[in-house]
């Protein structure tokens, strides 16, 4: 395994355990949830590092979208890839020197993701708005790349 796959499996999965176990602690008790003070983040990841990572996620993403979108199995993991895809984007619009034009791709992605999260929590699950999901995820990608790399 190489160290570049490592580390972003490392990230992935920094991301989803506390997401899970944050889900799983929200089912088991109802707490009253404190307002989240906001701090400034600084970013440790390259953006090369982060587009690694972005394109993992789809990648994995997109083929669970095409395999079976009715399994409750598969409708779990891309809620939680889509997830990941969104806070990969999020942390990607951040920083100082990015350009609107940039940030306003990584927004896009991030809200596009979220949706798609949202589609695969509703039951029954649509394939054809999910599979319509990702072409416009992919799409969004393509735009940025076509003007920024």
């Amino acid at each position: 395994m190489t160290r570049k796959w490592m580390s972003l499996t490392t990230l992935c999965l920094l991301i989803m355990v506390p997401l899970v176990a944050i889900a799983a602690d929200g089912k088991a008790k109802k707490k009253k949830v404190k307002k989240a003070k906001m701090v400034k983040i600084r970013t440790v990841a390259s953006v090369d590092s982060l587009m690694v990572g972005q394109q993992m996620v789809l990648g994995e993403l997109s083929k669970k979208v095409k395999d079976d979108p009715s399994n409750p199995e598969n409708l779990e993991m891309i809620a939680h890839l889509s997830e990941v895809l969104a806070e990969l984007s999020n942390v990607n619009s951040v920083g100082t020197g990015k350009e609107a034009a940039y940030r306003d791709f990584s927004r896009s992605l991030r809200d596009d993701s979220l949706k798609l999260r949202d589609k695969a929590k509703t039951a029954p699950a649509d394939a054809e708005e999910m599979l319509a999901l990702v072409a416009q995820i992919k799409g969004n990608c393509t735009n940025c790349h076509s003007q920024f790399r």
